[in-house]
């Protein structure tokens, strides 16, 4: 039988999986919000720009709903935009 992507027959159950990831401006509080999907000090969230320097992933699971999520915290990005007038 062949299931779905993202899907898995455990028995008379199916477990439902996914990627989520995090981008965003340095210091908004992505690895905050990591750890408490998380449910684990999976990041390390302090109130020092750039404390993340490389993708860190961590697993949320839900056994009753059977589901789990793989999230994943990205570094922050502050690329800077040109405008039409700055040419």
């Amino acid at each position: 039988m062949a299931e779905a992507p993202g899907q898995m027959d455990t028995g008379s159950r199916t477990t439902r999986s996914g990627f989520v990831g995090l981008a965003g401006r340095p210091n908004v509080g992505k690895s905050t919000l990591v750890n408490q999907i998380v449910g684990s000090k999976v990041a390390i969230a302090t109130v020092r720009p750039q404390t993340t320097r490389r993708a860190i992933r961590g697993v949320a699971t839900d056994l009753e709903a059977g589901t789990q999520l793989v999230m994943i915290d990205l570094p922050g990005s502050s690329a800077r935009v040109m405008n039409s007038r700055s040419a």
